[in-house]
């Protein structure tokens, strides 16, 4: 009834796109944005996708990847599908996932989906996966949103350039976002990327269309805010916002909220109507989010489980 292979050639990369983008409309990406994140993931993590074909037509996508630290034998595991899919189809690809797992001689997975499609949540728990944590998505609509980003003593906020800073300002960086990445809630270990692997993502076009604002005292970087206005080509005029965080030694000083603001300002000036993050639903960065605005739209929900 269906067809199994991995995508590789430009026209099942299409499709993925295509199928990734109505699963997730709040964080769109173009063909080449794909592309470039699937040259940027380095070779120890066999990351594979492969594509669900049912008369030649795209209906679902697997993602599986190896999490660092490699030896702990653990995959990273994502399904998408049509809304027009089964919950019987939903439940067959899932043990499909799990049995390439196997195949590769892991031993454990953490697997993430979407409360836009609750079937696949209900096709996680149905194969014994534990249920770890719930990321509430939530966006603002800028044009009914005007806060101005609040001035820190002794603080400078600025866009920064990552390509086209100092090598000694990119490390500092690299370091302060480590700093802060490593206290984000996640149900497994989060492992630091080699400098040169961060750099990476900069050259990337997803990188490239993203827009860094940091946090700096004198030389050091205190905070950084990630925001990524959605390429054209796309034809949403949103964003996204990915990583903020401050250095443990300069928390609850306003450092933040001063980075959203600025970096929604930045969006609003761009011109971008929707913004859309998320998180954890017990990290503080949540509980400002909404504090600013934000509001929740639906909700991933991360799962972890023995293969």
């Amino acid at each position: 009834m269906f067809e199994y292979r991995i995508l590789e050639s430009d026209d099942d990369l299409r499709r993925l796109v295509s199928l990734r983008n109505r699963y997730f409309p709040d964080n769109p990406v173009t063909l080449e944005e794909q592309k470039g994140m699937i040259a940027m993931l380095p070779a120890r993590f066999e990351k594979q996708r492969w594509g669900v074909f049912s008369e030649g037509e795209l209906v679902a996508c697997f993602a599986i990847e190896r999490e660092d630290p490699l030896e702990e034998g653990r995959e990273f595991l994502f399904v998408m599908t049509e809304e027009s899919v089964s919950r019987q189809d939903v439940d067959a690809f899932v043990q499909r996932l799990l049995e390439l797992g196997r195949d590769r001689g892991s031993r454990s997975y953490t697997a993430m989906t979407s409360s836009l499609r609750p079937e696949l949540r209900s096709a996680w728990e149905a194969v014994g996966a534990e249920f770890k944590q719930e990321n509430p998505v939530s966006a603002i609509d800028l044009r009914e949103w005007d806060i101005p980003a609040e001035p820190v003593p002794g603080v400078t906020i600025r866009r920064f350039d990552f390509l086209n800073e100092p090598e000694a300002l990119q490390r500092e960086h690299y370091d302060m976002f480590w700093e802060a990445m490593l206290d984000v809630p996640w149900p497994t270990p989060i492992v630091k990327e080699p400098f040169e692997e961060f750099v990476d993502y900069f050259k990337a076009p997803l990188g490239r269309q993203g827009r860094d604002w940091v946090a700096m005292e004198g030389d050091r970087i205190l905070g950084m805010s990630q925001v990524r206005p959605f390429h054209a080509d796309t034809g949403n005029l949103g964003a996204s916002t990915g990583f903020t965080g401050v250095r443990k030694e300069a928390r609850r000083r306003g450092l933040a909220r001063a980075l959203k603001c600025h970096a929604l300002q930045d969006m609003k000036a761009m011109g971008r109507t929707m913004v859309y993050t998320d998180n954890e639903e017990n990290n503080p960065m949540y509980q400002l989010n909404l504090q600013l605005g934000f509001r929740q739209v639906h909700s991933l929900f991360i799962f972890t489980g023995t293969l």
